[in-house]
């Protein structure tokens, strides 16, 4: 323990990450917390059950006597669940960048003779 005992926490209600690519099939890229986890409210504005964070984190910690140390208590962080949707057509193009990319020769001067 220490002398005087400090709380920091904050949280994030919602991230969303828009598909930015020209006729994308999928508009939402990532979701925290996925859209099927998220809050749906009544016609009366009520809310169904308990809205969720996206992030939280909360950490305690006590001031010691000595210079710049401290002494945890608890740290906590809650992630809720991540919907990540991705087009297919964005993995094939990747897989082919990959390969074409591996198959390079490397040039003379990325070359290094024995010596």
């Amino acid at each position: 323990g220490g002398d005087k005992k400090d709380t920091v926490s904050f949280s994030v209600k919602k991230i969303q990450a828009d598909n930015m690519l020209p006729n994308a099939t999928l508009p939402v890229l990532l979701s925290v917390p996925a859209l099927l986890y998220q809050t749906k409210k009544h016609a009366k504005g009520t809310d169904d059950s308990s809205t969720s964070e996206a992030v939280s984190f909360e950490l305690s910690y006590w001031h010691t006597n000595m210079e710049r140390v401290m002494c945890i208590e608890a740290l906590r962080v809650d992630v809720s669940p991540i919907s990540l949707d991705l087009d297919g057509s964005i993995i094939i193009d990747l897989h082919q960048f990959a390969e074409g990319f591996m198959s390079l020769e490397p040039t003379n001067s990325q070359q290094q003779e024995p010596r």
